[in-house]
């Protein structure tokens, strides 16, 4: 269980992680399945790690951003509970992303030897 999330509950924040892979989702009763998103290392604003994966369809709001895996991405979203599997277990997510973008990547230096 997502306990660091879970004292969230109900709250919009802002979150980042790494973009890994996309999935796939079986669809409703034999409709179409849905593209997914992975992200993995899920931090708050203050750099804690909330959880070590979560998925999200793939949006609108992924699908402009051209994603590699690797890339860093920061969105908000709203902690909520959900049923996990047919066991019926209580866990967490992050739902309705929105203002997701892409956190641009350290410029390399280059450090060079005085002679």
């Amino acid at each position: 269980m997502r306990h660091k999330l879970e004292s969230l509950e109900e709250k919009r924040r802002t979150f980042t992680g790494t973009f890994e892979r996309i999935g796939y989702k079986p669809g409703y009763k034999g409709s179409a399945s849905t593209m997914t998103v992975l992200l993995v290392n899920i931090r708050n604003k203050k750099d804690e790690l909330m959880t070590k994966h979560l998925w999200f369809n793939y949006t609108k709001g992924f699908q402009e951003l051209n994603l590699s895996m690797g890339d860093r991405i920061k969105f908000k979203a709203r902690v909520k509970e959900y049923e996990k599997g047919s066991a019926g277990t209580v866990d967490y997510k992050l739902s309705h992303p929105t203002e997701i973008e892409k956190v641009p990547k350290p410029r390399s230096v280059i450090l060079r030897k005085n002679k």
